[in-house]
């Protein structure tokens, strides 16, 4: 794992005004599997998540989701993406998985998004 800590940490990039980023709780699988959902439907792909799936995911011992996984909100508070860092097979190498859904500012939060799993999350 990425030493981590209970903090949120938050990347240089701004985000737009209005809206948030905070680590994932696991009330936010319902949320998250809705953006999934959506981001894969945007790309032409009709794969379904479920609350479930994320949070059985989340929960895996190989990911410590509450330190390495982040959600952003829009100005409404609703959740429209989650990135996480899976580093236990490879640290030096790890894996990035986000999804964002559809927003006006969808390219910047993908860049902040980006951003966050490169920080060393100590």
């Amino acid at each position: 794992m990425i030493p981590t800590s209970s903090h949120s940490i938050q990347s240089d990039l701004p985000l737009p005004q209005g809206y948030t980023q905070r680590p994932a709780t696991l009330e936010d699988a319902e949320a998250v599997a809705r953006v999934y959902t959506r981001a894969e439907k945007e790309s032409g792909r009709n794969e379904l998540f479920t609350a479930e799936m994320i949070s059985g995911r989340w929960q895996s011992p190989n990911l410590d989701f509450a330190t390495s996984s982040q959600v952003f909100l829009n100005p409404q508070g609703e959740i429209i993406g989650e990135c996480s860092v899976w580093d236990w097979y490879n640290p030096t190498h790890p894996e990035i998985d986000l999804r964002v859904s559809s927003d006006v500012h969808r390219e910047t939060i993908i860049r902040a998004m980006i951003a966050w799993c490169q920080i060393p999350h100590a």
